[in-house]
């Protein structure tokens, strides 16, 4: 198998459309202002029949968060998941999962602790 990535300003790497077996989003939250964009130049990147990863915060975590700021995650509602929203921002994508739990979380000195997140798995159609 081979993993090929890129680092640099996502807006500013030439990639190719359409090209990529799979593409994650890992807790990767982002201010609205760029939300939209960055998602859907992700989505374009995956070849059709290509698989979308996302793993990250739900709306839910905050207060989670609140009760334990060990865990992690953005602090504004804005920039976090749900899972309408994943839905409208992947339209090009079959679900294969979409699940919102609590998760024991412990990677480091700032994800320690039960927080709330949303996955999704998704295959471009």
């Amino acid at each position: 198998m081979l993993i090929n990535y890129h680092v640099g300003d996502f807006f500013l790497l030439t990639l190719i459309y359409e090209k990529y077996d799979a593409a994650a989003l890992i807790y990767a939250h982002f201010p609205p202002t760029i939300l939209s964009s960055y998602y859907k130049k992700t989505a374009e990147l995956v070849k059709r029949g290509g698989m979308l990863i996302l793993e990250g915060f739900s709306k839910g975590n905050i207060p989670y968060r609140e009760a334990n700021p060990s865990i992690g995650g953005p602090d504004k509602l804005e920039m976090l998941f749900s899972t309408v929203e994943i839905e409208s921002y992947f339209p090009d994508f079959a679900l294969i999962q979409m699940e919102e739990k609590e998760v024991l979380l412990n990677e480091g000195k700032y994800h320690k602790g039960i927080g709330k997140v949303i996955r999704f798995v998704g295959i471009k159609i």
